[in-house]
């Protein structure tokens, strides 16, 4: 038996769900039908995308960014608190500085990657975020941590746009959106995993040791990053 196409198999469900408002039969055999489908449809989807196991290491580039970015985001107020005594103000415009940096960086990012290429522009980001965030330790002045704050934002947030568009670069055309929601996945994955394995590690060895961490990460990010190719390899 052959596969129906999606355009079929909502037609289907359309058939079945019209049939049944005008009779008291059910549908049930349309319905494991249209599982049927959409399990085989699905998993022709991660086929095409396991095929590029560059996408593999990507996802770990996109991973860290938003690591790197949420951790700073939790924990960088919770040490300028405890440890620095920075007041509320100074936070919030630290964290409003932050996102006025990605705000700026977003466009230029994607204009210079569509310019230079993805990877240099990756990369790059993640380098800035591995020297600046450990300075966070070192800050002690308000106007200093806004400003700090600002290029350390317009850093993480440029490699968003950036991996995004590196991963519709790298994956077939077929499956762009199951790559994007794939990446997402990872992303909010990583975020969570690491939110919660650093609160375990601050309370244990103190705050400062997480933006050592996350400097850490992003240099071994950043080697890996550098390995990925640029563009999709030619099929032979």
């Amino acid at each position: 038996m052959s596969a129906l196409s999606p355009d079929k198999t909502i037609s289907a469900i359309i058939i079945c769900e019209t049939s049944r408002s005008h009779s008291n039969k059910t549908c049930f055999p349309l319905y494991f039908l249209d599982a049927y489908h959409c399990l085989n449809f699905l998993s022709i989807k991660w086929k095409l995308l396991l095929k590029n196991i560059q996408l593999i290491p990507l996802f770990l580039v996109a991973g860290v960014r938003t690591v790197t970015q949420n951790g700073v985001l939790v924990f960088m107020p919770l040490y300028m608190v405890a440890n620095q005594g920075v007041s509320a103000a100074v936070i919030g415009s630290s964290l409003f500085s932050m996102q006025m940096g990605g705000l700026v960086s977003g466009p230029i990012a994607g204009y210079m990657s569509d310019k230079h290429g993805r990877k240099i522009i990756a990369v790059g980001a993640l380098f800035v975020s591995a020297i600046l965030v450990p300075l966070y330790t070192l800050v002690d002045n308000g106007l200093i941590l806004i400003l700090l704050s600002g290029i350390i934002g317009f850093a993480i947030y440029a490699g968003r746009p950036v991996v995004q568009g590196w991963a519709l670069d790298l994956a077939p055309a077929e499956t762009s959106g199951s790559v994007i929601s794939l990446l997402f996945m990872v992303q909010v994955g990583s975020a969570a995993l690491f939110a919660m394995i650093a609160g375990i590690i601050a309370d244990k060895y103190g705050l400062s040791i997480i933006f050592i961490i996350l400097s850490i990460i992003c240099l071994i990010t950043l080697t890996i990053a550098s390995l990925i190719p640029s563009t999709k390899p030619t099929q032979k």
